[in-house]
């Protein structure tokens, strides 16, 4: 672009010399010399106008072929940054799909370690009450590896949620980064016109000098030009203060403000990704823990919005987990689409914990221990379950409290066999006492009688004469005590 201007600039025309002005002799008429001064300025103004006209025609050649040059090179880096952008497009989805399998290969290989890990547990039978200590050192190796697995997964997580600020934070910095190199290609055209413009007025200024003493017609053209030529320079001021910083700044503003003020029409509509994961059925009781970590994976894979989050799990629900959500958007006094505006997903992942369950031990382990009365299973089972949920950690019960619903759960025999729940001072003691009644005593092992549901038993004394439990209603019962 440079070569081309500099042998345009080579091949122009030289401006032409005005000739000497005529002069008259001595002899000579005025009039013959009137006409041979018209003669000459008539000359010179049709030289100098051609002049004019040639020079025009050649600045404009080199104007368009700058344009060219420039519209040219605008369109190779158009098409440079649309090839970098496609070629990132194409990396990206390829990074997702490989962090989608490795999380599916991690969720699959995770549900099998946990199926393995349950198949360590000791479980009591009638061949073996106790575990030896080489089944007690693999119980607690059991433990230690469920719990260093759930720890895992939290960091896990917490891992997850960082990456996604970080990727958020790249592509902020990366547009930012755009719109700087923008406004410096606009600040650097900027200049290249005012320097060509300053050349311009140079130029005329430069020939309305020249031209000032060539004709009346001529020199108040020039001076009307240097008028306002000298209007144009008191308007610009200093011309090194021009493209200062500032002007980057207050351009970048101005582009900001702009975006700001954008209507919400022009913005690209977000679409809900497809999750490839089975609907959540609290009627059929899914295992809402693991379902739970599934949909999180989904969603950070997916790299959903925080205020789709909630609309991403409504339609990932059905029964009465979806009714759950629609309560929760009644009670707040607005819908699915707007309950971010409500609750944030932190307080909502409180709720829905504490709704279904998910990671909270203790509260499984007490709903399971008061569902639970001899004669629903066979007994050596019943006091099997008793000793894993009290050896719960999260339970953190009251050796009282626990020996009392063990009495209230107990059948009439085995609770007359034991006698008085204060003698026992631990659990253990409890447990091996009712151990050894169930070996030598069917009625307070209560193996005769399969008990569906259970009926609170009156207050009083027990006598020991019903220490059997027979079938039939509630009038026979006190029939046989008579």
């Amino acid at each position: 672009m440079a070569a081309t201007a500099n042998a345009n600039a080579q091949a122009s025309p030289k401006r032409p010399v005005t000739p000497p002005i005529p002069v008259q002799v001595a002899d000579e008429m005025q009039l013959a010399f009137l006409k041979c001064l018209q003669l000459y300025s008539e000359t010179t103004a049709a030289e100098l106008s051609k002049w004019e006209e040639e020079e025009a025609t050649r600045q404009q050649a080199i104007q368009r072929q700058l344009a060219e040059a420039e519209a040219a090179r605008q369109q190779a880096a158009a098409e440079t940054a649309a090839a970098a952008w496609l070629q990132q497009q194409q990396v990206e989805a390829s990074q997702n799909q490989a962090r989608y399998q490795a999380t599916m290969e991690l969720a699959n290989e995770e549900a099998t370690y946990r199926r393995i890990l349950q198949q360590q547990h000791f479980r009591a039978n009638e061949e073996q009450e106790e575990p030896t200590e080489e089944e007690r050192r693999k119980e607690d190796i059991t433990v230690l590896m469920e719990h260093m697995l759930h720890t895992c997964n939290w960091h896990q997580r917490k891992v997850l949620a960082m990456l996604k600020t970080l990727i958020r934070h790249e592509t902020t910095l990366r547009t930012q980064e755009q719109k700087l190199t923008a406004l410096q290609n606009t600040d650097s055209q900027l200049q290249t016109t005012v320097s060509i413009g300053l050349a311009r007025l140079s130029a005329v200024e430069s020939t309305g000098s020249a031209v000032a003493d060539c004709s009346p017609p001529l020199a108040a053209q020039a001076k009307q030009l240097e008028e306002r030529i000298n209007h144009v320079v008191a308007s610009l001021g200093d011309i090194s203060k021009f493209a200062g910083a500032s002007t980057v700044s207050n351009q970048l503003q101005t582009l900001s403000d702009r975006v700001q003020q954008r209507p919400a029409a022009v913005a690209k509509e977000w679409k809900m990704p497809n999750f490839k994961i089975e609907k959540f059925d609290d009627y059929h009781k899914t295992d809402p823990l693991q379902w739970w970590m599934t949909f999180n994976a989904e969603a950070d894979v997916h790299h959903v919005l925080p205020q789709r989050r909630l609309d991403a799990l409504y339609l990932q629900l059905i029964g009465g987990a979806q009714a759950f959500m629609t309560h929760m958007a009644v009670t707040l006094e607005c819908t699915i689409a707007t309950l971010h505006t409500k609750i944030t997903w932190e307080e909502f992942e409180k709720k829905w914990k504490t709704r279904f369950m998910v990671n909270n031990d203790k509260r499984h382990a007490l709903n399971k221990i008061f569902r639970i009365f001899q004669g629903q299973q066979t007994s050596q089972e019943w006091l099997t379950e008793w000793q894993r949920l009290v050896a719960n950690p999260e339970l953190n019960l009251p050796f009282d409290s626990i020996r009392a619903e063990f009495f209230a759960r107990s059948c009439d025999a085995s609770t007359a066999a034991l006698g008085s729940e204060f003698q026992y001072e631990t659990f253990d003691a409890m447990i091996s006492k009712a151990r050894e009644l169930i070996q030598g005593n069917r009625r307070a092992a209560n193996e005769a009688q399969q008990q569906p549901g259970y009926v609170e038993k009156g207050k009083g004394q027990r006598m020991p004469q019903v220490a059997a439990i027979q079938q039939g209603s509630s009038e026979d019962h006190a029939a046989s005590s008579t």
